[in-house]
């Protein structure tokens, strides 16, 4: 089995940076990995775990006992922790402490924090004098995709390294996705895997605004009564219609790339025809206002009207 790091796609610079503080013993008693979500930043701190605990590599040689321990989770060098619904408790934060303050079987111990921020202040406050002053060989590695919801007492406390979003085409290479799924993810691997599960909502989304075009507004919103039935499908359509606008806009300035560049035909007809301001802001609108627990119905016939009446004759 390889090492975890030969597996993680991207993140070039951020990988050799850590790697030579691995080389040169220099691993910092605590990191807060920091980044979007689902770009590969706990895979990255597994990887760095499994580093620490190889006895026969540095870098991890991806074979030895530890090595196949740390990749299942099941090292007893490895503590992984995870929100319990919506926070990390005061409970999960004792155990880290119980667990560091046994006796340890090897050099070095880890604990992964998954979505530090969901931290709870007693937790955090719990975990802190450990952070602060924790035994010898022991490394907490935080991971978080919302840095300014960290504690700030955790966050001084740590060595902070940025992810940055991975590129479409790593996205690609990791979901082996379509060319658009890769270009709406953002960079994220977990975006794209739920997009790639509700193919049959942007068809709908397109074939509204398609239906759009030659129909009433009425009748392209009678179209999309199965959406509408779900909040979180409305605001995936609303999120593919945002992107349609973006496209537009990129049309009607002759940049690249498209994101849906399949519906390529669609966004020039849109670039022609649809005038009345920055949709891309208008759907923006939309959905801040549904967050805000407006009536979706409402809401969306009332959207698609307003886009019927901004277009110009054909």
């Amino acid at each position: 089995m390889a090492r975890i790091i030969d597996r993680v796609v991207g993140h070039r610079a951020t990988k050799e940076a850590l790697q030579q503080a691995l080389m040169v013993d220099r691993v910092p008693s605590t990191y807060l990995f920091a980044g979007p979500e689902g770009v590969g930043k706990s895979k990255v701190a597994l990887a760095v775990a499994q580093s620490l605990v190889c006895t026969q590599d540095k870098l991890a040689c991806g074979h030895c006992e530890n090595c196949l321990r740390i990749e299942t989770k099941g090292s007893q060098s490895l503590m992984w922790v995870e929100p319990e619904g919506e926070s990390i408790k005061v409970e999960q934060a004792r155990e880290v402490i119980r667990w560091c303050s046994l006796q340890s079987l090897s050099s070095h111990r880890v604990i992964v924090v998954n979505d530090a921020h969901k931290l709870n202040p007693q937790a955090g406050n719990a975990l802190l004098k450990m952070i602060e002053e924790p035994p010898l060989g022991t490394h907490f590695i935080l991971v978080t995709s919302n840095l300014n919801q960290m504690l700030v007492t955790l966050r001084s406390r740590s060595q902070v390294v940025r992810f940055s979003p991975l590129t479409s085409k790593e996205v690609a290479e990791l979901t082996q996705c379509e060319a658009w799924v890769a270009e709406s993810s953002r960079g994220r691997v977990s975006l794209a895997e739920t997009l790639k599960e509700h193919v049959e909502v942007r068809k709908s989304a397109f074939a509204c605004l398609r239906q759009l075009l030659q129909e009433p507004a009425r009748q392209s919103f009678l179209s999309l009564q199965a959406i509408m039935k779900s909040k979180d499908e409305t605001f995936l359509c609303l999120s593919f219609w945002q992107q349609f606008f973006r496209d537009v806009q990129f049309k009607q300035n002759e940049l690249s790339p498209l994101i849906h560049q399949d519906q390529d035909l669609l966004v020039e007809e849109y670039s022609r025809r649809v005038s009345g301001g920055d949709w891309v802001m208008k759907t923006g609108d939309l959905e801040f206002d549904l967050l805000a627990n407006a009536d979706r119905n409402l809401g969306v016939e009332n959207f698609l009207y307003q886009l019927k009446d901004s277009m110009v004759a054909n």
